[in-house]
């Protein structure tokens, strides 16, 4: 569930919707650390949509260290 915080026009026929996750339906063996609200997306299988009738799979996930600043 989530609430409306802005759409973003591009153009005359297309727009981007950008909302605020106020609640999550989880199963329990899909949170990874429920007091940091974090979820096991690799077990979701998550899926994307992306445009018209295409969409993406987000099982190819790959790990990058983070570049420290000095």
């Amino acid at each position: 569930e989530c609430n409306l915080m802005q759409v973003v026009q591009f153009g005359g026929t297309h727009s981007l919707f950008l909302g605020n996750v106020m609640y999550m339906h989880v199963r329990d063996d899909m949170v990874r650390d429920a007091a940091r609200c974090h979820i096991d997306t690799q077990k979701l299988h998550l899926v994307g949509r992306m445009q018209a009738n295409f969409y993406t799979r987000t099982r190819d996930a790959i790990e990058l260290a983070r570049v420290q600043p000095d």
